[in-house]
C-alpha cells in the first residue's frame, strides 16, 4: 500500500502477527483456513491460538489490535476480551473476498480510520 511507505517505516510503528501460524492444505493443494477445519480439530487449535494471541497482546501492550478479515477480527475479539485494548476489523485482501478486487486499499484505510488509526 502506498500510504504506508517502506517496510522500515511501517514496522517502526506496527507489528503483524498471524493468528494461526500453521498451514493446512487439502489433497488438491488448496489452502484450508482454520475456520474450515472439522469442529473437533478447531476447538483445541483455537484455544491454543487464542492463548498465544492474548499473551502477545499482554506483552506488547498495544493500543489497537486489528483482525484482517472477519475470521481474524472474531478471534481478536475473543482473545482480547477483558484486555485494555481497542479491537476492530479490516477487510482481507484475499481473492475470495469480493471487495478485495474493488478498492481494497481504500476500504482498508477507511476501516482503520473508523477505529481512530491513521497511517504514519
Amino acid at each position: 500500500m502506498e500510504i504506508i511507505g517502506t517496510p522500515e517505516q511501517f514496522f517502526s510503528h506496527y507489528f503483524v502477527a498471524n493468528y494461526c501460524p500453521l498451514c493446512f492444505l487439502e489433497a488438491s493443494g488448496r489452502n484450508r483456513t482454520p475456520d474450515r477445519l472439522p469442529a473437533g480439530d478447531r476447538a483445541p487449535l483455537f484455544a491454543a491460538c487464542d492463548c498465544a494471541l492474548r499473551r502477545t497482546i499482554e506483552c506488547l501492550n498495544p493500543r489497537f489490535v486489528v483482525g484482517v478479515g472477519r475470521f481474524d477480527a472474531d478471534r481478536v475479539a475473543a482473545s482480547a476480551a477483558k484486555l485494555p485494548v481497542t479491537t476492530g476489523a479490516a477487510p482481507h485482501p484475499s481473492p475470495a473476498n469480493p471487495a478485495a478486487n474493488r478498492g481494497w486499499e481504500r476500504a482498508f484505510t477507511d476501516a482503520l480510520a473508523a477505529l481512530g488509526i491513521a497511517p504514519v
